[in-house]
């Protein structure tokens, strides 16, 4: 129970947005090994860091052949 407890915690500070009772819910879900897929997307969303910088880049507009610097 207080590794539930403990668990739960720490799962609040790394995701929080994560509700206490959705916490509490995802922590019981991965004892049982039965993770709702919507709280499993939330956490992983939060906790997985980009594989590489590149991927976190947001297009600001479309370019088009000719566009961008001259040599």
């Amino acid at each position: 129970m207080i590794e539930r407890e403990a668990a739960v915690r720490a799962l609040r500070r790394s995701v929080p947005v994560l509700p206490p009772v959705s916490a509490l819910a995802y922590v019981r879900a991965l004892q049982t090994g039965d993770a709702p897929a919507h709280l499993v997307a939330v956490v992983t969303r939060d906790l997985m860091a980009p594989l590489s910088w590149v991927h976190t880049v947001q297009t600001v507009r479309a370019g088009s052949p000719g566009d961008g610097p001259t040599s």
